[in-house]
């Protein structure tokens, strides 16, 4: 199965120079012309000639139906196609770039180089942000709570990620992608320790819940090139995960028990 992610279009186009339309060149936005050919999306025209009319004709061009408008550049997430007006102080010819952790991917008429480059910008002076509403993956974070006896929580859900941060633990990125379907991968929980289990087996479900763990059904799904391991610690209980095998080999030398290969995810680089 083939996954569209931020990542795949990066290692595809990096380098590229691109001239979709055939018209004044390469520019910003024949990158985003050529992703919307690539997602399969109706490529259209900006109603004023520049970047930012695929934000100020928004509504004219049906994008609601593709996209997600998102407006405040706390948010901005891998894959969001940031938009620039013109005057604006980092983007003064106005500009359309996606966002690929904390920097922007594309390509401009204006600035060298005139490639597919990732590169460092302002985005505190964006318009705002077009999410397409398909993209295959979900982010899953890792945070982590020093209090709680150095225990880590792996979650696909923003809201749970903010609240836990709000409560003092610390984010630290995230762990890995999960596509958005395949083989479901099921979270148990220990209400003596707070520890989740992760796993995609239905029988180790069946005997966890037998112990008296909690199934809090489907977390998100496996599938990709990724391997993800997961490793116990005896003195605590919790479960870890990492899609870093050094991380995997170096806990195990600290003394954790290595369980093995859980389950798959999407590449990330």
């Amino acid at each position: 199965m083939a996954y569209f992610t931020p990542y795949a279009f990066y290692l595809k186009h990096n380098g590229e120079t691109n001239d979709f339309d055939h018209s004044h060149g390469p520019q910003c936005v024949d990158s985003f012309k050529l992703f919307c050919h690539e997602a399969d999306l109706p490529v259209v025209a900006t109603g004023n000639g520049w970047a930012d009319g695929y934000w100020i004709y928004k509504n004219k061009h049906g994008f609601a139906k593709n996209f997600e408008y998102i407006y405040d550049p706390k948010d901005f997430r891998n894959g969001d196609w940031v938009i620039w007006k013109q005057g604006s102080k980092s983007h003064p010819k106005s500009h359309i770039a996606m966002y690929l952790d904390g920097k922007e991917f594309g390509q401009s008429g204006f600035t060298p180089p005139k490639k597919f480059t990732l590169k460092k910008t302002d985005f505190s002076d964006a318009m705002g942000a077009l999410r397409w509403k398909a993209w295959t993956w979900v982010d899953i974070f890792r945070l982590y709570n020093r209090n709680r006896h150095g225990m880590h929580h792996f979650t696909p859900s923003e809201p749970e990620k903010k609240a836990l941060v709000k409560l003092g633990w610390k984010y630290e990125g995230i762990a890995w992608l999960a596509p958005k379907e395949g083989d479901p991968v099921y979270s148990m929980y220990n209400p003596n320790n707070g520890d989740h289990c992760l796993t995609a087996n239905a029988d180790e479900c069946k005997k966890l819940t037998r112990l008296g763990l909690r199934n809090e059904g489907i977390k998100f799904y496996s599938g990709g090139e990724v391997q993800i391991w997961r490793i116990y610690n005896k003195n605590t209980g919790e479960h870890f995960y990492t899609a870093n095998k050094g991380e995997y080999d170096h806990l195990v030398l600290l003394g954790w028990t290595g369980e093995g290969k859980a389950f798959k995810a999407l590449k990330g680089d």
